[in-house]
């Protein structure tokens, strides 16, 4: 668009924000360059300290250097086949290319329309956060707040935009199908290629079908009688090759459309009515276009997909498969012997008229941040489902913070410049202590006599009453330490002392301090 056969990109090497600038020749690149310097000293109050470059022959030029000199500049070029020593561009000029081919290959958009492109992929580029910047963008990074991602848009969608009361008259249809190419450069608006006027419409109001490429609207119907021709009629074509046209051509270059059919209306009076204008045959056979836009998946996420399935991890179901794993054995272990230090039950011979329950083993692999795994977790859990409620069990509920009181913890500590600690409990039912006589099998792989079963003393998981024990022994302990439970939230425990104060808020086994 506009003749344009270059572009230039400068890269910050603080934020790596990309400022891209579209040129028609080469010698554009020095005035460019001037008025991008004015441009950051304006706006940012900053001078550029080092501009580092390849040996392109504008670089190298007498005036160019004289003007950083002027500046105070500190020129630093490549050296000749070393285009590492200016990677960070070159490498976001690859980055740039890529994306301004998949934008033109994935709407179906002639190659003429790169420049739009172009603009679009840095505009994007500079919205996408970077594992280089702590997963910020570089917009964020350069302007020190987030970006406003409503406004994105598909590329190379149709659209309709909104024509001027001059443009129409008051019964053509208020706008126009566009195809969007990007973002205003200098308004606060939309770039729209018209196919009909043949230039580029810059607008604010635009109404936009992203589900639909406007290049695939050759073989599009419509029902209506106010269908574009550029929709029925096969010779107009929607991408025409003279599209050297200015983006905003004066008010007397507007497309105006054609006066309109007027048809007659029957009167009283005795003068012959005008000849009535036959309509306008339409052409029977539309020919259909196959679509040019790519809708299969490509081959690279397939290759994802194949790769993540063999990296997959199998969590098994039953003890039967988890014995056959050394990983698993050791995870039962170390279960085991938790339960052991925690006296969690005794091994007895079971009374008579005592009903018994039954456990199994639950696993999962627990994973960090970046998805490589931490630990192999092996659960001894009751089936609690086969309690009977008057036997082996009572009451069951069990307070937990309110999401109230939650956000009220975390105002009053922000208010009053606190600081918050988050902490969990490790197997926090097990502390527990259980007050009916509760009998269970023994866990499957137990080496004890099978004769006998587990009379549980701690709050086993799975058991109903576990997080009721497990919260009466806890208020209990802390309430020894000083601690009282509030009368609107029994979740919310408070100490007061000379020193100040101290707010504890429980959650299960999760609990946020702060004071």
């Amino acid at each position: 668009m506009g003749g344009s056969q270059y572009f230039v990109i400068f890269v910050d090497d603080f934020s790596r924000y990309t400022w891209l600038y579209l040129l028609k020749n080469r010698s554009q690149l020095q005035q460019t360059y001037y008025d991008f310097a004015r441009m950051i000293k304006t706006q940012f109050s900053r001078d550029i300290k080092v501009f580092r470059s390849d040996n392109a022959q504008e670089y190298c030029d007498t005036s160019f250097l004289a003007f950083l000199r002027e500046q105070g500049t500190l020129p630093h070029r490549s050296c000749p086949g070393t285009s590492q020593q200016n990677g960070r561009a070159e490498r976001k000029h690859r980055h740039l290319l890529d994306t301004t081919r998949a934008l033109l290959i994935s709407s179906g958009c002639p190659e003429r329309f790169w420049g739009e492109a172009a603009l679009t992929a840095a505009y994007t580029i500079n919205r996408v956060p970077s594992p280089l910047l702590g997963n910020l963008t570089p917009y964020e990074r350069l302007y020190g707040t987030p970006p406003d991602y409503h406004s994105l848009r598909v590329f190379g969608c149709a659209c309709f935009v909104l024509l001027q009361p001059h443009e129409r008259t008051k019964l053509e249809p208020r706008s126009r199908l566009c195809c969007f190419l990007g973002y205003g450069i200098e308004h606060k608006g939309y770039r729209c290629w018209d196919p009909l006027s043949r230039r580029l419409r810059v607008s604010r109001h635009v109404v936009f079908w992203e589900h639909k490429m406007f290049s695939s609207l050759s073989s599009f119907q419509m029902s209506s009688s106010s269908t574009p021709p550029y929709l029925t009629d096969p010779s107009i074509d929607l991408f025409p090759e003279d599209v050297d046209v200015p983006a905003d051509p004066p008010d007397d270059t507007l497309h105006v459309a054609p006066p309109p059919i007027v048809y007659p209306v029957e009167s009283s009076s005795t003068d012959p009515a005008p000849p009535v204008l036959p309509p306008v045959p339409l052409p029977s056979d539309i020919p259909v276009r196959r679509s040019t836009r790519v809708r299969e998946v490509p081959s690279y996420l397939r290759d994802y997909h194949c790769f993540s399935t063999v990296l997959a991890q199998y969590e098994p179901r039953s003890y039967r498969e988890a014995s056959t794993n050394p990983l698993w054995q050791q995870a039962m272990t170390e279960e085991l012997q938790a339960l052991d230090r925690t006296h969690t039950w005794d091994l007895v011979d079971l009374p008579p008229g005592k009903s018994i329950i039954g456990c199994r083993w639950v696993y999962k692999i627990k994973t960090r941040a970046d998805g490589t795994v931490e630990r192999y977790k092996a659960r001894l859990v009751a089936k609690g489902f086969t309690q009977e409620y008057g036997i082996d069990y009572e009451e069951t509920f069990a307070p937990v913070a309110r999401l109230t009181s939650v956000r009220s913890l975390l105002a009053v500590a922000a208010t009053r410049g606190w600081s918050l600690c988050q902490m969990d409990v490790k197997n926090a039912f097990l502390n527990g202590d259980l007050t009916e006589e509760v009998y269970m099998q023994l866990p499957p792989g137990s080496s004890s006599s099978s004769n006998q079963v587990c009379r549980l003393r701690r709050a086993l998981y799975g058991l109903k009453q576990a997080p009721r024990a497990w919260y009466a022994k806890f208020s209990s302990t802390i309430c020894d330490l000083g601690f009282s439970a509030s009368a609107y939230d029994s979740a919310l425990f408070t100490r007061q002392s000379a020193h100040g104060i101290v707010l504890l808020l429980l959650y299960v086994d999760d609990m946020i301090i702060t004071g």
